[in-house]
């Protein structure tokens, strides 16, 4: 269950890119991909591993002049969704998947949605 305390962050098999004032996300595994309009970026870009759910809210509805339950509860449903489509996970999960599969960051794998990019 998610909560305002966790920190998340995006899953390694992710790639995103901000577009003007949306980001898109890709999951280079299945070739899904996912838009987040400008309220949705700026949580995505916030997910860090270090900074709370309930922080990115309160930070949010600073930003657009928001009431802070409203955006305390937005935050938790996209994270929510986020969760199930395995483009987020908590930090402590990325640091045992990270400890599991470290040999695997050490390969060069061909992006194949950026033609010419690289990402470990």
């Amino acid at each position: 269950m998610i909560t305002l305390y966790d920190c998340l962050i995006p899953s390694p098999h992710t790639a995103s890119d901000t577009l003007e004032d949306q980001v898109i996300i890709i999951d280079v595994i299945t070739g899904s991909y996912f838009s987040l309009n400008s309220t949705g970026a700026f949580l995505w870009e916030r997910l860090d591993g270090q900074t709370s759910l309930g922080t990115i809210a309160e930070e949010l509805a600073e930003k657009f002049d928001a009431d802070p339950a409203q955006t305390r509860s937005d935050v938790l449903e996209l994270a929510v969704h986020l969760v199930e489509e395995g483009l987020v996970i908590d930090s402590a999960t990325f640091s045992l998947y990270r400890f599991h599969y470290e040999p695997c960051f050490s390969l060069k794998i061909r992006n194949p949605f950026w033609h010419g990019e690289y990402f470990p």
